[in-house]
């Protein structure tokens, strides 16, 4: 059960919210608050370990003003959690906690006896237009490439699909420059700061994309910490259904932490990221979807045994990779039961050690402002061995339920 604590402190976000919202009414304000709770079971191949649940809070007051050319956009966001369910790579909300920044923006409210409260700003930008050129600085969102389940290109901060809100992607420090030319040319610009100024801590990144004969062809140069990476990304429709992929090849880092990391772990091949996908839908019975996506990552680890190592990768603990492994399948599928109600079963498979997450969500829209969704997951595949080893990658996860609701003013 929730602590007293816990419980107040989601009382006193909402009134908070409520008040900034009230007195900032000159801005146009908008938010959301969203309610958590997941439940998972031990580890597979653990035993006399009892399952864990967790409860979450967030809440976003986000406001934004523009004037003339220029425009000025914040978000503060609240996440307080009590309880840790054992996801793994699963989890409630995007980790704002592990979120590099190098502007000190945020506040540890709470963390103790299992319960926390974190109160970051996780967007603060103004942005300035003039014809066909923008310029943004500030904490905002940074995302490269076409990949939806795996994203070789995305090096800065992106998603694990098996997120349960994915709705907000963490905020980063940089200074970003756009342009469009013809009628679907645009180029992007980008220098970052992550958790500190030096070149090291440093995303610099060039992005070109046009059209051409229906397809959406793209080229990338990033800079991460050392790492030197050539990226292109490409997407067409290909009848009722289109398809997208990304290919990377990354130069390790010769001088900094990631080299010296590389160095202690025994690693130093360039490695290749890769991913190719094909979605469509449909209109039968309400409607639905189907995505179907193939990865490569080369720098992830071949055997069972690799994986506590791996997990020592700094471009594993930035978030930079949520999986550990080289070779994977994503499956999605939807389909609308009623005009309010969507089911969707997911899996995503571990190709060489036979390990796989199947999930499964019902989500209702309840109004305009309101939705809420159930679900859950099961792992696949070997568990922990008596050495506390992981034999597989996902297949220590037993089972893990959640559910989720969400308001929006």
């Amino acid at each position: 059960m929730p602590s007293v604590r816990f419980t107040l402190l989601k009382g006193l976000g909402s009134v908070a919210l409520l008040l900034l919202s009230t007195h900032a009414s000159a801005l146009e304000p908008s938010g959301d608050l969203k309610l958590f709770h997941m439940m998972s079971g031990a580890p597979r191949g653990l035993k006399g370990v009892s399952g864990q649940s967790s409860g979450a809070l967030t809440s976003r007051l986000k406001l934004k003003e523009r004037w003339g050319s220029w425009e000025g956009e914040g978000h503060l966001a609240l996440i307080a959690q009590e309880g840790g369910a054992r996801g793994g790579l699963l989890s409630l909300t995007p980790n704002l906690n592990r979120a590099t920044e190098a502007l000190p923006l945020r506040w540890q409210v709470i963390d103790e006896g299992g319960a926390s409260a974190l109160m970051r700003v996780d967007r603060l930008t103004l942005s300035y237009e003039l014809d066909a050129v923008r310029l943004k600085v500030g904490r905002q969102a940074l995302s490269f490439g076409q990949g939806r389940a795996f994203t070789p290109l995305d090096r800065v901060s992106p998603f694990s699909p098996a997120s349960v809100d994915r709705e907000y992607k963490p905020g980063v420090d940089a200074l970003r420059l756009d342009g469009y030319w013809g009628v679907a040319g645009e180029w992007t610009m980008v220098a970052s700061a992550r958790s500190g100024w030096g070149i090291y801590d440093a995303v610099l990144g060039a992005r070109a994309q046009d059209s051409f004969e229906g397809w959406d062809i793209g080229l990338v140069g990033l800079w991460v910490g050392g790492d030197l990476v050539a990226g292109l990304s490409v997407a067409s429709a290909l009848g009722a259904f289109s398809g997208f992929g990304d290919l990377s090849w990354t130069w390790r880092a010769e001088h900094g932490p990631l080299a010296e990391a590389d160095e202690a772990r025994g690693v130093s091949a360039d490695f290749i990221r890769g991913s190719l996908g094909v979605e469509g839908s449909w209109a039968m019975g309400g409607g639905g979807g189907l995505s179907l996506e193939l990865a490569w990552l080369g720098d992830g680890v071949s055997q069972p045994s690799e994986l506590v190592s791996a997990r020592l990768d700094p471009r594993v603990i930035s978030g930079e990779r949520w999986l550990l492994g080289r070779a994977y399948g994503a499956l999605s599928l939807t389909q609308s039961l009623t005009p309010l109600l969507r089911a969707a079963l997911t899996l995503i498979h571990n190709l060489e050690d036979r390990s796989a997450l199947l999930g499964s969500s019902l989500s209702w829209s309840i109004s305009d402002e309101a939705s809420a969704s159930l679900g859950s997951y099961f792992g696949v595949g070997e568990g922990v061995n008596p050495q506390l080893s992981p034999q597989s990658e996902l297949g220590a996860l037993r089972w893990l339920t959640f559910a989720m609701m969400s308001a929006y003013f």
